[in-house]
């Protein structure tokens, strides 16, 4: 039995791809679902860039977000169809062209493979919350009709199209689920391939900072990021005491601490995901470095938080560990409206499949604070406003270094003892901070919490930074978006300013941190920075 599986188009397939195109060129076949990938045969780079902004895309009149795979069969890994999937309908395409374009390569044809493809992408839209897939065909290509009723889809128009088609057009609906579960058989004819299966499949959830997702008021948000987590196909660990609530989660660093040294003690755990920030994590410092607890249970998992958890970030620095920056449960996966940004979504998916993050380009746009969380904000949408992509403040465009970094507000309380008098002591104790050595041609990032400090705290915090030497020891930094863009143009001069290195390179302006939308930024990995062609690259 022949098995086949969806592959995430790459420079790797560059030959492969265009022999699929020219395949249908040979043939005098029509070329459908190929995500316009026959408009770039000379230029397949420019075409994976297309994608992935498709990817994220917000929808709007003219596009819509959409995601392309090749259908690639196991025994030989060769391209025998391709598929263009888009997870949201504008008007014009819920009249004319609707969810999914596929096609067979012409000497593939005839083996049943495009049922396999309409079921993966069927799947797709499952995992995007699309309950009814609408389809269309030419009624005088029956091959292609026939695979939409043989996954149960209901024939709901026929009609002449005079505008693009010039042909009789036939209108499907396919009800998702329906069709999934009536065709378990497919099941055992498709596989992710070897060495691509989904790296992260049991999560951890730990409360290190705040205990807010025990309260009740707020177990409305935790259901929505479960159910997208369960939709992943993953299995959810929350630890023992996640869920305990504010009060005793402050009460109890300790307590904190273990569910940490648990999570990574668990061998059936590949991902740690904090629940949300707060403000005093620091207070794990003696139950995680006194006899060396964190350094005896680190293993090497996923690790991913922000905000306050950059006190965890650099505890894990501190034992050797890699680490990820950019999202949090309550903040990401239980965002409150229809699903999770797509930039957001782009990233975290990008993790749990392979592991690691490839690249981080600027989104498109970026969403305010959303004003209220309550029931009655589920399945509201924030309005989205462009973005204006990396923005170089000095320096040469192009640096290299291993990126580490994280909250400002957090890096500020390291060395000032208003919030908590004990936190700088702690912090010193245990060395906490890395010093200029350790900061010798790295990458600093920096970006600001939904505190928005004003620029006078900003100044300070930079102040203090360059005290510890960080400046003079670092290849560049990075800074993200503020939230609101509240201070930015302060930002922006005060870094420059008092950082005062002009040959040292400061881009501004990464979707990164309290901002909306969120990327995820490897940490410990060597990275390039290119804010002429705004990329950052990851060697790993």
């Amino acid at each position: 039995m022949e098995r086949l599986y969806f592959e995430v188009p790459g420079i790797g397939r560059k030959d492969d791809a265009i022999a699929y195109i020219n395949e249908f060129y040979e043939y005098k076949s029509d070329i459908n679902g190929v995500g316009g990938l026959h408009r770039f045969l000379d230029n397949y780079e420019g075409w994976l860039e297309k994608l992935e902004a498709d990817y994220v895309r917000v929808p709007g009149e003219e596009k819509v977000p959409a995601r392309t795979y090749f259908l690639v069969r196991e025994s030989d890994r060769r391209i025998v169809g391709m598929i263009n999937i888009r997870t949201v309908l504008n008007e014009r395409l819920s009249k004319y062209g609707g969810h999914i374009g596929y096609s067979i390569r012409p000497t593939e044809r005839g083996k049943g493979y495009n049922k396999i493809n309409l079921y993966l992408g069927l799947k797709v839209l499952d995992r995007c919350r699309v309950r009814t897939a609408f389809l269309d065909a030419d009624l005088d290509n029956p091959a292609s009709w026939r695979t939409m009723e043989a996954l149960g889809g209901e024939r709901i128009r026929e009609y002449y199209d005079d505008e693009d088609a010039h042909c009789v057009v036939v209108d499907y609906n396919i009800d998702v689920k329906k069709a999934l579960a009536e065709h378990p058989e497919y099941e055992e004819m498709i596989m992710q391939p070897r060495g691509q299966q989904k790296k992260v499949r049991n999560i951890a959830i730990v409360s290190l900072s705040s205990g807010i997702i025990g309260e009740p008021f707020i177990r409305f948000e935790v259901e929505v990021g479960l159910r997208r987590l369960k939709e992943y196909g993953l299995n959810v660990k929350f630890m023992p005491n996640a869920l305990k609530g504010l009060e005793y989660v402050r009460a109890h660093p300790e307590k904190r601490a273990e569910d940490l040294l648990a999570a990574f003690r668990d061998p059936e755990i590949d991902m740690i995901l904090c629940a949300i920030g707060g403000d005093d994590t620091y207070k794990l410092l003696p139950y995680l470095f006194v006899h060396n607890e964190l350094a005896e249970a680190v293993t090497d998992k996923i690790f991913l938080g922000f905000s306050d958890t950059t006190v965890n970030h650099l505890m894990l620095h501190k034992v050797g560990l890699k680490t990820f920056y950019g999202q949090a449960f309550l903040s990401d996966l239980c965002e409150l409206g229809p699903e999770m940004h797509p930039y957001t979504r782009k990233y975290f998916e990008e993790l749990i499949e392979t592991g690691g993050i490839r690249e981080i380009r600027p989104s498109d746009v970026w969403y305010g604070e959303r004003e209220a969380f309550t029931p009655e904000q589920v399945g509201k949408q924030l309005p989205a406003r462009p973005n204006q992509g990396f923005e170089l403040l000095q320096g040469p465009p192009v640096f290299s270094g291993k990126i580490l970094g994280g909250c400002i507000d957090s890096m500020y309380d390291f060395f000032n003892g208003d919030r908590y008098a004990d936190m700088p002591v702690l912090c010193r104790k245990y060395h906490l901070f890395p010093d200029a050595e350790d900061w010798k041609g790295r990458i600093l990032l920096l970006e600001s919490s939904e505190e928005k400090p004003t620029p006078e705290a900003y100044r300070q915090a930079l102040e203090y930074l360059k005290e510890t030497g960080v400046f003079g020891a670092v290849s560049g930094v990075l800074a993200g978006k503020p939230m609101d863009e509240t201070y930015a143009e302060e930002y922006k001069q005060l870094l420059v300013e008092v950082i005062d290195r002009p040959e040292l390179p400061i881009v501004f302006n990464l979707n990164i941190g309290h901002a909306m939308p969120r990327c995820i930024m490897p940490f410990g990995v060597e990275a390039t920075v290119d804010a002429e062609k705004q990329v950052i690259r990851f060697a790993e």
